[in-house]
């Protein structure tokens, strides 16, 4: 029976376990499996077993992390100077237009007004400058790679053409031009890597500037003498908190107004290196919102971190995490900011393929992957060629048969038929 196969770009390369096992592989017959008097030993007649079953097959890959707002989509207001709130024109959950007042400050001495403003602008200038400098060096090492890349680009570009110059039937001319393309190809990757790392650094500077830029408005209207202060949106939106009440001063401690413009947020997620390798920009990601139960949104990877986030402890050994950044449509606005969001990538698909427990899977002294299986009353390890896998299932490209029996080296589940 012949197997349909879908399968997306990242597939042939699911899983770092398969990528060391399928590079050594050789021709595979039973005589690259362990010797005979081998295969029986330590074989105990209870062990687990399954059957090789035919079915349609899905990997994907789960993970979570919290909804958040774009940077350019989200306003955290303070107010300019320390006074008392004289109107609020606002509530939560309404929705706004850019220049919108919506709290008035009461009317201050012009000098306090302006020692506050100038202290704020101070101390705004301070966190920009901070946060640029502990960003620095996501873009230096970028272009960094990418002024390497272009060096080499032009020692191939170089060399190619002086030869085709000199000894236009150079044996030597493909192997010069393969490896001009290889150093194109990598230029190309190292200036990807530098727009990625750059706009990383923008939108986490945002929020500063952001601040900055309120401080110094503020400062200015301090400098013209004006004594009342209006808090306006600088974005439209809808309301989502408000920390203002007339005759109180506004908290120093949170926000006095936020809004955000809901129609468009993202999920990021903390996965591993290898997780990190089988997902792309642009990939489909299904997208689904603890607090609002029953409803699927279509997300799309919009950006994978170009460095670790953090690494943490495994037993094997330390792992490194990716932060995955997956955006949608809110439809009906009913997701709101720091809720859960939990995310589905389909990385590959096959119809009609043949399936075992990926606990049924060893590796010989080659590295390659091979099953115990019952053939004519005995008990046999068989290489096999391996396709789609995750942890409870592994695809059978090669070397096993439908209905065949195979031995697991740890207790599983039996696939579904």
């Amino acid at each position: 029976m012949l197997v349909e196969r879908v399968r997306n770009v990242r597939a042939a390369v699911l899983g770092t376990t398969f990528l060391v096992a399928l590079a050594g592989c050789a021709q595979r017959s039973e005589d690259t499996a362990p010797r005979e008097s081998d295969q029986t030993r330590g074989i105990e007649a209870q062990a687990t077993t399954a059957e090789v079953v035919r079915r349609d097959f899905t990997v994907s890959l789960a993970t979570a992390g919290r909804v958040l707002v774009p940077a350019e989509s989200y306003a955290a207001l303070t107010a300019p100077f320390r006074a008392p709130v004289q109107q609020v024109f606002v509530a939560v959950g309404q929705s706004v237009e850019e220049g919108d007042a919506l709290v008035q400050l009461d009317y201050p001495s012009a000098e306090a007004y302006y020692r506050e403003a100038s202290l704020r602008l101070r101390q705004a200038r301070t966190d920009l400058r901070e946060a640029e400098a502990r960003l620095e060096d996501y873009p230096a090492a970028a272009r960094q790679q990418l002024a390497s890349a272009r060096a080499a680009v032009s020692s191939a570009r170089e060399s190619y053409h002086r030869t085709a110059a000199l000894l236009p039937n150079s044996p030597d001319l493909p192997a010069l031009y393969a490896h001009l393309q290889t150093a194109l190809n990598a230029r190309m990757a190292a200036e990807a890597q530098v727009a990625e790392a750059e706009a990383y650094v923008d939108e986490a500077v945002q929020p500063y500037r952001q601040r900055l830029a309120a401080a110094q408005e503020s400062f200015a209207a301090a400098e013209q003498g004006k004594r009342q202060a209006s808090i306006k949106t600088p974005i439209d939106g809808d309301v989502l908190q408000l920390n203002a009440a007339v005759g109180q001063v506004p908290p120093t401690d949170r926000p006095v107004v936020v809004v955000a413009e809901l129609a468009d947020l993202f999920v990021e997620a903390m996965i591993s290196a290898e997780q990190a390798a089988q997902v792309e920009r642009g990939m489909d990601v299904a997208v689904q919102v603890t607090q609002v139960p029953g409803e699927t949104f279509d997300g799309r990877v919009t950006r994978i971190a170009p460095n670790p986030a953090a690494t943490r402890p495994d037993r094997a050994g330390a792992v490194d995490s990716y932060v995955v950044r997956v955006s949608f449509r809110n439809r009906e606005g009913l997701v709101k900011p720091n809720m859960t969001g939990n995310l589905s990538f389909e990385l590959g698909s096959a119809k009609n393929t043949l399936v075992v427990p990926t606990a049924a899977i060893a590796y010989n002294d080659q590295a390659q992957p091979y099953v115990t299986v019952q053939r004519q009353g005995a008990w046999r390890n068989i290489t096999v060629e391996t396709g789609l896998a995750d942890e409870r299932l592994t695809e059978i490209e090669e070397g096993l048969r439908e209905g065949e029996v195979v031995q697991l080296k740890q207790a599983t589940a039996t696939p579904a038929r």
